[in-house]
């Protein structure tokens, strides 16, 4: 069994948030809510090509509903996604040889979380001020990891090209344990929130490789099952 960490470090730097509004019933309150964030990618052992350059910032998003039950029972499903992508060119020169590279790298994540909390409130009597919630569920996980090369070696009129293409997926299916807090400023309604989880997905990881040369042609793909951990935190 192989333990790899899935995107430790995915951190919102910028956020906005549209709650939605409950709708009561018999004690029931049911919430929607649409999310997104700007984010930066800090490094793990999937996200890595292996080859180059990481993915480093890009954008995200998540829709959710909530489920409040009596005695502070708390249903909540989540689709998300995060979509990153770094890029750079490199030229070098040296006489009357010259060689540049175009370099790509993308990772795109999609996952899914089905949980159920039991939660505590605390504070004033009749508005209580802060909310935390302990509990665990199922993930499931689709990942997608791209590097793309394309490089130009040009010498007293003749040209070589290459162009090289990685893609990694993995996909997987697992439990997931997590806990929240929500806190209201004073009586502002305003709120701050934190969330954080952990999940041990059982899935697969296929590698495809493909290399175009003005010499020579390569296509090589493998799979192999892989169990990954996939930690992740939210501030807002």
């Amino acid at each position: 069994m192989r333990k790899r960490e899935l995107a430790a470090a995915l951190a919102a730097v910028g956020a906005f948030a549209l709650p939605g509004s409950p709708a009561q019933a018999e004690g029931v309150e049911v919430y929607f809510g649409i999310e997104g964030a700007l984010l930066s990618h800090t490094g793990d052992s999937f996200g890595s090509s292996g080859l180059s350059i990481e993915p480093e910032n890009g954008w995200g998003g998540r829709l959710y509903a909530d489920v409040l039950l009596p005695r502070g029972l708390l249903l909540r499903g989540s689709v998300n996604g995060a979509w990153l992508d770094a890029g750079e060119r490199q030229e070098f020169a040296s006489g009357p040889a010259m060689s540049s590279f175009d370099r790509i790298s993308e990772l795109d994540a999609r996952w899914a979380t089905f949980e159920a909390f039991c939660s505590w409130w605390f504070g004033r009597t009749g508005r209580p001020h802060t909310w935390v919630g302990l509990g665990g569920g199922l993930e499931y996980a689709d990942l997608l990891n791209r590097f793309d090369e394309r490089g130009t070696f040009t010498f007293e009129g003749m040209s070589l090209s290459d162009h090289l293409r990685q893609d990694s997926t993995f996909w997987g299916i697992g439990p997931r344990f997590g806990g929240f807090i929500d806190h209201e400023l004073g009586q502002s309604g305003l709120h701050i929130f934190g969330e954080a989880g952990v999940a041990y997905l059982f899935g697969g990881r296929d590698t495809e490789l493909r290399i175009r040369s003005s010499m020579s042609s390569i296509d090589r793909k493998e799979g192999a099952g892989q169990n990954v951990w996939h930690l992740g935190a939210r501030l807002g």
